[in-house]
């Protein structure tokens, strides 16, 4: 029913003399109001939303902090958004009902909730979670929230690996881990491969429960392991870290795991250099089989993994065949002893490639070799290796 209807209707009951109430004989008290007349009476005590109401002052919503505030029976969190606009959405987190007026505004135009880290635009979308590539929608109105891995094509979340490095889609989230997941991995890393888990991984069931301190002890074996502490860096402050051997300090920012050793074949490649857990262990290393683990306590930038590469001595594979920017999304794949690589520039400004060596362009159908120019958010796509 419309609020017109209802109007039309509450006109009509009192014409009808059968509705009037008459008091009892004797008493000199004013005559109760009927119930239902007048559509006055049918507006709620909290309100209607249908309509704007005064609700904060803008000048009260710090530009870091949000402000919680209860409207229409609702309690709604007040941030800034990506312009500086007030923005507000609904203060309790869909994952586990934590207070989003706990948060902070870690990003411009975000609010991320304080307790695992899920952050939401001022559309109420969710936008990251966990520094990973998975996302935590809002959920529909009874109904449970929903989980998916973000597109190659949406804009990398606060902090995950570099382009180059970052998780594919057909893997496994590693902060939601499961024992089932581990037999494959670990004959990956007893076969001689090296396996690389950043802050957070294993951290949640697939339902996205917290495991308890037992519950973790499949993943805690694997990686040797076992995260005795944790903090946030928050905006303002600094946290670094150094690797054996390296005078350089590296920014180890947003979050960090201070990381106790549980494994005798378990050593530490870096450390952490400042607040109360200055020397304690940042990113480690355990041996099993012939191949190792890496356990990664903060987040990633390019240059804390370009330490981590060398540490590991890995070489860029690429710098075998090409020079290519860092601008320059670079991805392989193979058949046989071919090798495809699509060479994607998602900047507005021309890259320029070195091509040590000739290799077959299949989209302009000619050999490449020497300094090549890949236009803005143009492609390239080159084959190296003979045909059989």
């Amino acid at each position: 029913m419309t609020i017109e209807q209802q109007k039309t209707r509450d006109l009509s009951e009192t014409a009808r003399p059968s509705q009037r109430v008459t008091p009892p004989a004797g008493s000199t008290s004013a005559p109760a109001r009927p119930a239902g007349l007048g559509l006055r009476d049918q507006i709620p005590r909290i309100g209607l939303s249908e309509y704007w109401y005064p609700v904060i002052a803008e000048k009260d919503v710090p530009a870091r902090k949000p402000v919680r505030r209860r409207v229409l029976g609702e309690d709604l969190a007040f941030f800034r958004g990506k312009h500086s606009q007030v923005a507000a959405i609904t203060n309790w987190c869909p994952h586990r009902n934590a207070s989003m007026a706990d948060g902070k505004s870690l990003f411009p135009g975000t609010l991320t909730c304080p307790y695992h880290g899920l952050t939401f635009d001022e559309k109420g979308t969710a936008v990251a979670a966990d520094g990973t590539d998975l996302l935590v929608e809002p959920a529909r109105p009874g109904g449970d929230h929903q989980v998916r891995l973000q597109g190659e094509q949406d804009p990398a979340p606060l902090g995950v690996l570099p382009t180059r490095v970052r998780t594919r889609r057909s893997e496994p989230v590693a902060v939601c881990g499961t024992a089932a997941d581990i037999p494959p991995l670990q004959a990956y890393v007893e076969g001689g491969g090296t396996l690389v888990f950043g802050c957070w991984s294993g951290y949640r069931n697939r339902n996205h429960w917290c495991y308890d301190a037992a519950g973790k002890a499949f993943y805690e074996d694997l990686v040797g392991v076992r995260v005795a502490d944790f903090t946030v860096v928050t905006p303002g402050e600094k946290s670094g870290m150094r690797f054996r051997g390296s005078g350089s300090l590296l920014e180890a920012p947003i979050f960090n795991e201070i990381l106790a050793v549980n494994a005798e074949s378990t050593q530490v490649l870096a450390s952490y250099a400042s607040d109360y857990y200055s020397g304690e262990p940042a990113v480690t290393l355990h041996q099993k089989g012939r191949g190792r683990v890496v356990h990664f306590g903060s987040f990633f930038t390019p240059q804390n993994v370009s330490a981590l590469l060398d540490a590991l001595a890995i070489e860029d594979p690429l710098a075998i065949w090409a020079d290519i920017p860092a601008e320059i999304q670079a991805t392989v794949r193979s058949h046989g002893a071919e090798r495809y690589y699509f060479l994607l520039n998602f900047t507005s400004t021309a890259q320029t490639a070195n091509l040590k060596e000739s290799v077959f362009d299949l989209l302009g159908r000619q050999k490449l070799q020497g300094h090549t120019e890949i236009p803005p958010y143009g492609v390239l796509l080159v084959r190296r290796g003979e045909r059989r």
